[in-house]
């Protein structure tokens, strides 16, 4: 659900208004910091999560911590197209208010 959460985020807030370009670059500030504590609060949640996971699987075999690094990587690879695809919803978010309501 954390991954889900930071995929989908937006990390621009911009209405369809005409902006001051202090009030817009102020506002898109304070959005960046609000959706970064959002995402410093999901990348906490999964650590955690992990941590307590780990614990399991802390005094095994050689063989079972190899498949639980291989699993971490995995986590991590999947962190990372949660983050870029947050990204790319931003630049498309970006480019429909810089092209506007036209048919593309």
């Amino acid at each position: 659900m954390e991954f889900e959460k930071i995929s989908t985020t937006t990390l621009t807030n911009i209405q369809k208004k005409l902006y001051i370009l202090n009030d817009f670059v102020r506002q898109q500030e304070d959005t960046l910091k609000v959706r970064e504590s959002t995402f410093i609060g999901s990348f906490d949640k999964i650590a955690k999560k992990m941590m307590k996971v780990y614990d399991l699987f802390m005094h095994r075999s050689p063989k079972i911590q190899g498949e639980w690094l291989k699993f971490v990587v995995s986590l991590d690879s999947s962190l990372e197209r949660s983050l870029k695809q947050s990204v790319k919803n931003t630049l498309l978010d970006l480019g429909k208010h810089i092209i506007g309501d036209k048919q593309r």
